[in-house]
């Protein structure tokens, strides 16, 4: 994050339940807010121009989660960006109360129903396991990852805005 904001100069705002999380935050973002994603604490009709929504929605029961999809979209003017496992696996809780484990999971298929282009990040079928042979593997392997969801241990899903697909000289 921190060579993305170096490379793409404005003005960042980072959002966490976490405190702990938010102190580190700080030295990436020009402003953090305190909250519970599933309650944006922003006015209706703010308008960030991209959004991102990282290793956030296999936390939240899955019903919350396409909600909160929905209201990040409306909050985007051009993109909103998601990552998630690209599988369910367990995740206990935090010990300090700040939300859930794992306890949804959405497929590269359901995000592409939700109107994102999916692609794939890290190999899925070592994640866990580390020697030289495997991580050659995975090298080798990781670049088809971004073709082929399914097989990626994280999904990334893009989501062109409404208000983006409708501005001027857009198709």
């Amino acid at each position: 994050m921190k060579l993305l904001h170096k490379r793409h100069p404005s003005y960042w705002v980072g959002l966490d339940i976490d405190l702990l999380s938010l102190r580190q935050a700080r030295k990436i973002y020009d402003d953090v807010v305190l909250a519970d994603a599933r309650y944006l604490p922003f006015r209706e009709g703010s308008s960030f121009d991209i959004v991102t929504c990282l290793e956030l929605i296999e936390h939240i029961p899955k019903r919350e989660g396409i909600v909160l999809l929905r209201n990040l979209s409306a909050l985007a003017s051009k993109k909103l960006v998601v990552s998630t496992p690209s599988y369910f696996f367990e995740l206990p809780a935090p010990n300090n109360g700040a939300g859930y484990g794992h306890v949804s999971f959405y497929s590269p298929k359901e995000l592409k129903e939700l109107g994102f282009e999916t692609h794939g990040l890290r190999v899925r079928a070592f994640a866990g396991k580390n020697s030289l042979i495997i991580g050659i593997v995975r090298a080798v392997l990781a670049p088809l990852t971004y073709f082929f969801p399914s097989m990626a241990a994280c999904t990334i899903g893009v989501k062109q805005t409404e208000r983006n697909r409708s501005a001027p000289g857009r198709p």
